[in-house]
């Protein structure tokens, strides 16, 4: 068998950064054995209805309203993300998300040793999972060198027959969605702190906000 381990993150490494508090990064798993290309082929034909074809979506540009989202109307936004959303509870997937506030950690050092602390021991508690596969392949699209870093040596270091591929984020679905969960598990965050953006008030209700959390969480190592 073979394991698939989707990566994205958000934030930066600014640990003083006023507008991004937070960092979260998240690695979406998947048995290849388990087939997803009728969820996929549905999800492509509901986004080129919309206008987008060979599109990758990006969660948090919809909801800001930031390119290529930023001619596009709320309710054409909110059905794309939505489809995205629909498409990550159907596929057969779970995810891990790493969550920080960065304010937490002296420097920037700091941050990255905790990462690699916290991943290395995720990687530890879950060996016997890990260990049913006879190949591991990591999809990251190289976005921050701290990332492929950490990556490399925490699941190098517990993991063997390990492969790590460079994705162009249009080519793989299922990256996207680990790039909704970064998106929701933020949202979760800024929710509980109290640090809603007006973008992120304007797309969602209070309800539609905390549905989507819990449902996602569902598929949560």
């Amino acid at each position: 068998m073979e394991l698939s381990i989707f990566v994205d993150e958000s934030g930066d490494f600014d640990i003083n950064s006023k507008h991004s508090p937070y960092y979260i990064f998240t690695l979406v798993f998947h048995n290849q054995d388990e087939n997803i290309v009728n969820e996929i082929d549905f999800l492509n034909k509901k986004v080129v209805e919309l206008g987008f074809k060979e599109h990758a979506i990006h969660s948090e540009p919809l909801i800001r309203k930031e390119r290529p989202y930023e001619n596009e109307q709320l309710t054409i936004r909110r059905k794309m993300f939505a489809l995205m959303f629909n498409f990550a509870r159907k596929v057969p997937i779970t995810y891990h998300s790493f969550v920080y506030l960065k304010k937490n950690y002296e420097n920037k050092n700091a941050l990255i040793a905790m990462m690699a602390k916290d991943l290395s021991a995720f990687v530890r508690e879950n060996l016997e999972i890990f260990s049913k596969y006879e190949k591991v392949k990591v999809y990251y699209d190289n976005g921050q060198h701290e990332i492929s870093t950490i990556l490399n040596v925490s699941l190098n270091s517990f993991l063997v027959n390990v492969d790590f591929i460079k994705v162009l984020p249009v080519n793989y679905k299922l990256f996207q969605v680990a790039d909704l969960i970064c998106t929701i598990e933020l949202l979760n965050e800024k929710m509980k702190a109290k640090r809603l953006s007006k973008s992120e008030i304007n797309f969602f209700t209070t309800e539609e906000m905390k549905t989507y959390i819990r449902r996602i969480k569902t598929k949560r190592i």
